[in-house]
């Protein structure tokens, strides 16, 4: 009996592990997926909450509530690498609470860019913000037309109902006097 309690031991760690493992392999994969502007615009009409709301449901409902998306997405940004885990030995509660604390760290190293190289960034930058504005307007134009033809469909609707009227009293009129000299 001891011996089959052992390998039952043994057992349950091996599950424990590879339980770890998957909760981080799983919010990096979720993160990635909250990346995708566009399948979250597709899906959920661009509204991020209820993508992670989905994920919550549909992949980390094993956890039962007692951890919800939010959490786990700040504890991957705190800790982004799988070795932090392994520290708190994929504890999640701990390394929630160790997401919560000030970074110990020190600031990260300035680094040194080239004018030429920075230059060229602002350039790029520029070119973003006027193509950017140049969607926007182009966006603006093509809502307005939208709204432009809407308006113009009710009209001609009401219209068409309105002719189709008229042609009806003028078909009595014309069934009317037919009736009369036959």
């Amino acid at each position: 009996m001891l011996s089959e309690t052992r390998s039952l031991l043994i057992r349950l760690k091996t599950l424990v592990q590879e339980a770890g493992n998957n909760y981080y392999e799983r919010i990096k994969i979720a993160t990635t997926i909250l990346t995708d502007r566009e399948w979250i615009a597709a899906e959920f009409g661009g509204k991020e909450e209820k993508a992670c709301e989905t994920l919550e449901h549909e992949y980390f409902h094993d956890l039962c509530g007692a951890m919800d998306i939010w959490s786990l997405l700040q504890i991957y940004r705190k800790f982004p690498e799988e070795a932090d885990w392994k520290k708190y030995d994929y504890h999640l509660t701990k390394l929630y609470e160790a997401s919560k604390l000030p970074s110990a760290e020190k600031a990260a190293p300035r680094r040194h860019v080239k004018i030429k190289e920075f230059e060229k960034l602002e350039q790029e930058k520029k070119a973003l913000q006027l193509e950017l504005r140049h969607r926007t307007r182009e966006l603006a134009q093509r809502d307005q037309t939208i709204a432009s033809m809407e308006e113009k469909i009710v009209k001609l609707e009401r219209e068409n109902e309105r002719l189709h009227g008229k042609v009806e009293e003028l078909e009595k009129i014309v069934h009317g006097k037919l009736r009369v000299r036959a």
